[in-house]
Formats: C-alpha cells, structure tokens, sequence
C-alpha cells in the first residue's frame, strides 16, 4: 500500500527519478511481482512518459489483469505510440482478457491519431459484442474516431444512434464541422444543441467562436453568442476571453475585442498578439 500510494504520488506531479528510485526499494523489497504493486508501476513509467520502462514491468507480471492492459494501451496511445497502442489491443484479444470501457476509449484514440478507418471498425466490432456502444465515453469515442477518419457521414450515424447525447456529444460534432472548414454546418449543430435543451460549455463556446471567427455571421448573431458566454459566466474565463478577443479582432471589431479585454483579471501575450494580428489585417 505504501509503494503504491507514493507511486501514484510520482505520477501525479510526473517525477520519474523519484519512481525509478522507489522502483529499486520495491525490487529489494520483493513486491514487484506483487501484481497490484506492478499495475502502480505501469501506471506510474506510462504517465512519466517512459512507456519502454512500463512495458519492461508489463512483461514481467505473471498475472496481467485489465487493469494492466488498459494502463499499457492507455500510456502507449497518451504518448503518440499508436501502433503498439493497437497491437496490445489486438494481444488483449487474442489472450481472450475482457476489454472495458477503459481501455476501448484509448484504442479509438490510438485510431484517431492514426487515422485508421480499418482499425476503428474492428474495434467497434468489439465494442458492440461486449455492449458498450451506448456508454457514452465510448459512444463519444467513436463519434471522434469516425469524424478523424472517414469525415461526417458515419460520425452522424453514430451520433443518432444515441439515446441522449451530452454536451460532450454535442461538442464533438460541432468541433469536427469546424475543423474541416464546414462553418455553416457547425453552426446548425450549435442551434440544434440549444433547441434540444444541452447548455454549452466552454468547449462548445470555444468551438463556436472560430465559427464567428470566419465572418459567415452577422456581427448581431455574435453578439448573442457572446451573450450566452456572459451569461454562462465563462467571459471572464481567461482561455474564453483570448478567443472572444481573436474572434472581434479577426473581424474588425476592435472596440467589442477591447471591452473584453478590459475586463479580464489577466491579460495573456496571447491577447495582444491578437489585437497585432487584426489591426493588421484590417490595415
């Protein structure tokens, strides 16, 4: 319990010297093939970024549990190593151990920053033998994979296909529109989300505002997304207000970009080198 409590310690604050010195106290001790003792260590190199010393403890465990397994593909996909993500997937399967939602989660993103559509439909095979389709992290995940890898058309399936979608849903279709430069249709998505009850978050906000950002609104239109942005109480938020100050900035209008920052309690470079870029759009 010791070793595993400050080992979750190290994780936290990312001090993989500390861990790799408790790592010998815990050979010396004899706990390492102590199996929760391996999961902490696993854990700890894979969020410290060291995935080949977390793959070192992986090997050696006698008894894997999903817990494991999910911390392995978990630290493989969080550090860009898609394709060992994918593959300790495939192992997982092949071992006949029983995925969770955990672990379906990492392997979509391990797909999506792969693009890989093939991949993608072979883990959602899997996700819909074991039942998890409708647990909404997955659900979500999928929504993402199939937006990353294939555009809109499945991604929309996907999403009709749940029962009640949250705002994290919501985001991630609003999010993939803008990032294919589908503005339009990002915005519709926004409308449909408010006329379904969701209230937006400041993802959704954010997502929004480089809609605004294109100039495809009337400056009416923005004024009551910046509204609801006040009246979220998200304005002074200092991430919220840098896009609310991009977003005036890019469209000229630099006194509605200087009253938002006027009222912000910190002022980043970041704001300033909005308000430099748009004077010097607009000449």
């Amino acid at each position: 319990i010791t070793f595993v409590c400050i080992l979750k310690a190290c994780s936290n604050v990312g001090a993989i010297d500390d861990g790799m010195s408790i790592h010998t106290s815990i050979v010396e001790s004899g706990f390492e093939s102590n199996d929760i003792v391996g999961n902490a260590l696993i854990d700890m190199y894979a969020k410290t970024g060291s995935v080949e010393d977390a793959r070192i403890v992986f090997d050696k465990l006698d008894n894997r549990d999903v817990i494991a397994w999910n911390a392995m593909i978990h630290g493989y996909a969080e550090q860009g190593c898609d394709e060992p993500a994918l593959q300790l997937f495939q192992n997982m399967q092949v071992e006949e151990k029983k995925a969770t939602t955990v672990t379906f989660v990492c392997a979509l993103k391990a797909c999506s920053n792969l693009t890989s559509l093939m991949w993608g439909k072979l883990i959602h095979f899997y996700i819909i033998e074991s039942g998890c389709e409708s647990v909404p992290s997955v659900s979500n995940s999928l929504i993402g994979m199939y937006a990353k890898c294939e555009g809109m058309v499945n991604a929309c399936r996907m999403f009709q296909r749940i029962t009640d979608p949250d705002v994290v849903s919501w985001t991630i279709m609003i999010d993939s529109y803008n990032q294919l430069g589908l503005y339009k249709e990002a915005l519709m998505w926004f409308e449909d989300m408010r006329q379904n009850g969701v209230n937006a978050d400041k993802a959704v906000f954010i997502s929004i505002l480089q809609t605004c950002s294109g100039g495809l609104l009337s400056l009416q239109h923005v004024k009551e997304i910046h509204n609801l942005i006040i009246a979220s109480g998200l304005e002074l938020d200092g991430i919220v207000g840098n896009v609310l100050i991009n977003m005036y900035a890019k469209r000229g209008e630099f006194d509605d970009a200087q009253s938002v920052l006027n009222r912000l309690p910190k002022r980043e470079i970041s704001a300033f080198n909005a308000f430099i870029r748009g004077y010097t759009q607009h000449g």
